[in-house]
């Protein structure tokens, strides 16, 4: 895994993963079918990291709009700082997510809190985690793209407390408010994937 996360999702051969275990081609196809799905396994481990990363700077406010822009906003300004976090995360095949995915546990608990208060609009829980999900993943494939405006994460962000039901003034306002920066440290997957791409530029 950590391999694949240091080169990136597309970079890394079987050859290389072997090599680097220090195992047989019959060991790897014993785990995985092929790269594609231990590329997907380092994706949904890093995901996983990055909301781990960000939950924290989103319950530091009790208010669920603040939280849904302050969780949009981290995730894309990161896939816009690091692409090659960006480019396992479009690897996690929305909308059909592992179930142990920690966005199926995060984002909803958020959105409820919105509904219960009233400051979203009561609509199924599937109908809220597409519109979040799929600007989320949708606006990730957009920044890849590099023709991504600066703002977009704050645009992203304002569209979906709108499409909540928020207020467009009150959701222009929450989506360009100031932002505490990640700090990401430690020997996590993130970590050592960010060191291997800084050392390759």
């Amino acid at each position: 895994m950590n391999l694949v996360a240091q080169n990136g999702p597309i970079a890394t051969s079987i050859d290389d993963v072997i090599s680097e275990a220090q195992v047989s081609r019959g060991t790897f196809y014993k785990y995985f079918d092929a790269p594609a799905s231990l590329v997907e396994a380092v994706a949904k481990e890093l995901s996983n990291e990055i909301l781990l990363l960000i939950d924290p700077l989103v319950q530091q406010s009790e208010d669920p709009v603040v939280r849904m822009a302050t969780g949009m906003r981290l995730a894309l300004r990161l896939s816009l700082q690091h692409p090659i976090l960006g480019g396992f995360i479009a690897r996690l095949g929305w909308p059909n997510l592992p179930p142990d995915q920690l966005m199926l546990e995060f984002v909803p608990r958020d959105l409820e809190l919105g509904m219960q208060q009233e400051k979203f609009v009561r609509m199924d829980m599937r109908a809220a985690m597409n519109l979040t999900g799929g600007i989320l993943m949708g606006g990730i494939h957009t920044l890849l793209s590099g023709m991504a405006p600066q703002d977009f994460p704050e645009q992203a962000a304002a569209t979906v407390l709108m499409g909540l039901g928020v207020d467009r003034t009150i959701a222009k306002n929450v989506a360009y408010a100031k932002l505490k920066s990640l700090k990401i440290d430690g020997d996590g997957l993130i970590a050592r994937t960010l060191t291997k791409s800084i050392a390759n530029r």
